[in-house]
């Protein structure tokens, strides 16, 4: 009769534990999915961060956890240690992928600080220390499109991959659709400027461009910056709009 009754219990406890997992396995996915809930941890990240701040992030301190690890993070750069500096961001990330600034500190160091670094490397010569900063900004790029991927709603993020973009890697295509992203997002009024200059430098981009400029034009004497005059004006002449069409008379304002 026990052993009965031990069978029958141990079919009901196995019958629960079928129908739970999956369950489990779906709310889990459907938090994840709402931001609700960080990603499960890696058993790994544990040999990475130590035992106790393993702990601890399983107690519910990950945010704990990844503050001190930006601490060290930061010990790293100061003595210009960028692939310490990678595994430790790494492990940040891995904790906190929704907060949105550490993606951008992670993308500046490396796209920024780790390519300035190489490229003006006393001991290295200009091949290599191009090779080593174009694969610092190529991965700097990597991160913040991570990024983005994890924080749908920030602006902050498209901003920083969009000045990236502008000003170390030399896509303007790519940036001017970023600065067009963090304007939609609800980022700086500048952000549609910059946008349409992008688009102004991009080859066969050029009426969309202008179509663009004349837009912001329109809307009022607060976008007539000089960049904004210069740009328009500029496309006007070389896209030929007739002079009676044209919102600038020579790049000039009005």
């Amino acid at each position: 009769m026990r052993r009965w009754r031990y069978w029958l219990a141990a079919g009901v406890v196995l019958a629960f534990g079928l129908v739970r997992v999956p369950l489990e396995t779906a709310m889990e996915s459907e938090w994840q999915r709402l931001y609700l809930r960080g990603p499960a941890l890696d058993l790994g990240m544990r040999e990475e961060i130590g035992q106790m701040s393993y702990v601890a992030a399983l107690g519910g301190f990950r945010s704990l956890v990844a503050s001190m690890l930006t601490l060290k993070a930061h010990i790293h750069w100061e003595n210009t240690e960028y692939a310490q500096l990678g595994k430790t961001y790494d492990l940040v990330l891995g904790l906190q992928p929704r907060t949105a600034s550490y993606w951008e500190e992670y993308g500046w160091h490396r796209g920024w600080n780790e390519r300035s670094f190489y490229l003006n490397h006393p001991e290295m010569n200009e091949g290599l220390r191009r090779e080593l900063a174009e694969e610092a900004g190529e991965a700097a790029r990597v991160i913040l499109d991570r990024g983005i991927r994890n924080n749908p709603d920030e602006y902050t993020l498209n901003l920083r991959q969009a000045e990236l973009l502008r000003d170390k890697l030399n896509d303007y295509c790519g940036a001017a659709g970023y600065f067009a992203q963090a304007a939609a997002l609800g980022g700086p009024a500048y952000a549609r400027r910059f946008a349409a200059y992008m688009l102004a430098r991009c080859e066969g981009k050029e009426e969309e461009a202008l179509e663009s400029l004349r837009a912001l034009y329109l809307e009022g004497a607060e976008q007539r910056l000089p960049t904004l005059v210069t740009e328009l004006g500029r496309l006007e002449r070389e896209l030929g709009v007739p002079e009676e069409e044209r919102l600038v008379d020579g790049g000039a304002n009005p």
